[in-house]
């Protein structure tokens, strides 16, 4: 597999690195990221209100998004409303930077470069 490393950026400037164990989680990022830009373009209070803008499925949205917050790309805030909880998505990385590779790092994993923003 190849090398790749993204470096990203929020409003703040921290770095750090992520691993990206498989293809599918290369194509998984990258398929998804134009997500992001909507989701600072809205501004959602919730990802119902999110999934209804954009015209996608509510639950494979919260899929994406449970993928992004593991990456550390989005934070989902939950509230509570009565009885309902509220989810809202936060992108905290915004710019993203590829550099390619042919090279495998030494410990054969692959790694994505990202800071942290706010």
């Amino acid at each position: 597999m190849k090398h790749f490393t993204i470096e990203a950026r929020g409003a703040s400037r921290e770095e750090r690195q992520i691993t990206l164990r498989s293809k599918r989680e290369y194509l998984r990022f990258f398929a998804h990221l134009p997500l992001l830009r909507e989701i600072r373009e809205i501004a959602p209070a919730s990802l119902y209100e999110f999934a209804i803008a954009t015209g996608r499925d509510v639950s494979n949205l919260h899929k994406v998004m449970k993928f992004y917050q593991n990456l550390g790309v989005v934070e989902l805030a939950s509230t509570s409303l009565g009885k309902r909880r509220r989810t809202q998505p936060k992108v905290l990385l915004y710019q993203f930077s590829l550099e390619l590779s042919a090279r495998s790092p030494p410990n054969r994993r692959t790694y994505l470069s990202v800071s942290r923003g706010r």
